[in-house]
C-alpha cells in the first residue's frame, strides 16, 4: 500500500500490531477458537454489519422536531 508519507517499513511494523489479528493470534494458540472458527464468525459478523446497514439505509430519517426528546429526563 503506498500512501506516500509512511515507508513499506512503517505500515508493516503497524501491521504486526494489529489487536485483531493479535487477539486472532491468541485465541487459536490457546486453543480456544480454531482459524476456521474465527472465518466463521467473520464471516457471521460481515453479514450482521450489512445487513444493518442496509436496514439504516432504507430506514426514513428521524422527525428533527424529536431531537432533544428524552434527552434529560
Amino acid at each position: 500500500v503506498e500512501v506516500g508519507y509512511r515507508t513499506q517499513g512503517e505500515l508493516d511494523g503497524w501491521a504486526a500490531k494489529c489487536p485483531v489479528e493479535s487477539f486472532e493470534r491468541f485465541l487459536v494458540g490457546g486453543n480456544v477458537a480454531t482459524h476456521r472458527e474465527i472465518e466463521e464468525t467473520d464471516k457471521m459478523l460481515d453479514r450482521e454489519v450489512g445487513e444493518a446497514f442496509e436496514f439504516a439505509q432504507s430506514s426514513p430519517l428521524p422527525d428533527p422536531n424529536g431531537i432533544l426528546n428524552h434527552l434529560y429526563q
